[in-house]
């Protein structure tokens, strides 16, 4: 899920460990990874630099401004996905209706989802479609964590409706359908169900 780690040799060396923990490592793993490209970006020098309208075309030193804003951007970058990442480890296993987990764990969720949101609130500034339903799928399991259900529903069914053919399109299809039925609402499962079944047919082997 990460591709990321754009501004240093260490962030580079650490999303190759954070993309590998993803697969298997757990929250562990992935936040070790995550620390340490957050420890190699400067947020408050980020901060600054995107908190003032700048014109490079006006700049003393064009190349030099036009340098800046392209390792600025991919810091920016580089923390967003690791910030999603660590929110994404930390989030619960499934769909529930009141959020799943132990306190302890909706806690750190909770602060994860806090953090990633400060500079990653709209899926529109994700890397990719992968990235944009992994964020997706957080907010939705955060929304329910804070006891917003109808909330986290439009949330879901919203990037559900968008996806363009994602490689995930058919796992957050049925992640869909487990919010309906946690939420009681039955008859909508069974469409989504019976629409999923259009979309994505069972593979027939030739004969």
């Amino acid at each position: 899920m990460l591709a990321f780690a754009k501004a240093t040799p260490d962030t580079e060396a650490a999303a190759a460990e954070a993309g590998g923990a993803t697969g298997g490592g757990g929250p562990a793993a992935v936040g070790e990874a995550v620390e340490r490209i957050v420890s190699a970006v400067d947020e408050s020098a980020l901060a600054l630099y995107y908190g003032k309208a700048r014109d490079n075309t006006d700049a003393a030193d064009r190349k030099a401004a036009k340098k800046e804003a392209t390792e600025r951007s991919e810091q920016r970058s580089a923390l967003r996905s690791a910030l999603l990442a660590r929110a994404s480890a930390l989030s619960p296993g499934s769909i529930s209706k009141d959020g799943g987990g132990s306190e302890e764990e909706a806690s750190r969720f909770k602060e994860a989802v806090g953090e990633m949101k400060a500079w990653l609130e709209s899926g529109d500034a994700c890397a990719d479609e992968e990235e944009k339903d992994s964020h997706a799928l957080v907010l939705t399991k955060y929304e329910l964590a804070m006891g917003r259900q109808g909330s986290a529903l439009s949330t879901l069914r919203a990037r559900v409706a968008a996806q363009k053919g994602g490689k995930r399109s058919k796992a957050l299809s049925a992640e869909l359908t487990t919010l309906y039925r946690e939420l009681g609402f039955d008859h909508w499962a069974a469409n989504a169900e019976e629409l999923a079944a259009r979309n994505f047919p069972p593979f027939k082997q030739p004969l």
